[in-house]
């Protein structure tokens, strides 16, 4: 007659080899002789407050000695802008006045280029930073003093004026009033359309829109 089989036989055999290994640290909670502690467990308690207090000190110099260099007091970033002069007078203006006209550029840039794949909300986003942009710079050149807004339209008002047409006939070049009213010569009259006479021309024309059309190979 067959028996049933043990704890120990068959698929137990594995559990019992796992429960037979014992770890490295067996036996730390085990009291010894005369109350004494395990060697293991006396040098895991001595070095636990050391090693709990260095592993902080040990991640800050590390954090610190991979962390870039930070503006202000005793930084040692040699690209740092912190012994760059600072700008003053008309330098100041043109950085404030370029930094303005750059914005308002890629705000430009951008409305244009989604004018036509963008939705309607984002349409009226980027229109409404392209008019803002542009009234900053208005508004800035608006605020400076004449002796500042001169300098600056000096260096940045644009190319010069096209004289060469006042100058090839000896016009001046400043605004003149001209009148609005009145009997005025036609100047896109050729001066063989003025010598023409056609009084003599007995020919007459007949014909409708629609035989204009057909002549010229509109319809």
């Amino acid at each position: 007659m067959n028996q049933p089989s043990g704890p120990n036989s068959g698929s137990g055999n594995g559990n019992n080899r796992r429960r037979r290994r014992r770890p490295s640290g067996a036996g730390q909670g085990q009291p010894q002789q005369n109350g004494q502690q395990p060697k293991a467990a006396q040098s895991t308690q001595a070095n636990a407050p050391t090693n709990s207090a260095n592993k902080p000190s040990n991640r800050a110099r590390r954090g610190g000695r991979n962390r870039r260099g930070r503006g202000g007091a005793g930084g040692n970033n040699p690209n740092s802008n912190n012994n760059a002069p600072a700008l003053q007078g008309i330098e100041l203006i043109r950085s404030k006045y370029l930094s303005l006209v750059e914005r308002h550029v890629e705000a430009r840039r951008k409305y244009y280029d989604f004018f036509h794949r963008a939705d309607p909300n984002q349409l009226r986003k980027l229109e409404r930073e392209f008019v803002d942009s542009q009234q900053q710079v208005l508004n800035f050149e608006a605020s400076l003093n004449p002796t500042d807004r001169e300098l600056l339209n000096k260096d940045y008002g644009g190319k010069p004026e096209d004289r060469a047409y006042t100058t090839n006939h000896e016009i001046s070049p400043e605004q003149q009033p001209v009148p609005t009213q009145g009997d005025f010569e036609d100047p896109h009259v050729l001066e063989s359309q003025r010598r023409a006479d056609f009084k003599e021309d007995t020919e007459e024309s007949y014909g409708s829109i629609e035989d204009y059309k057909k002549l010229k190979g509109l319809i």
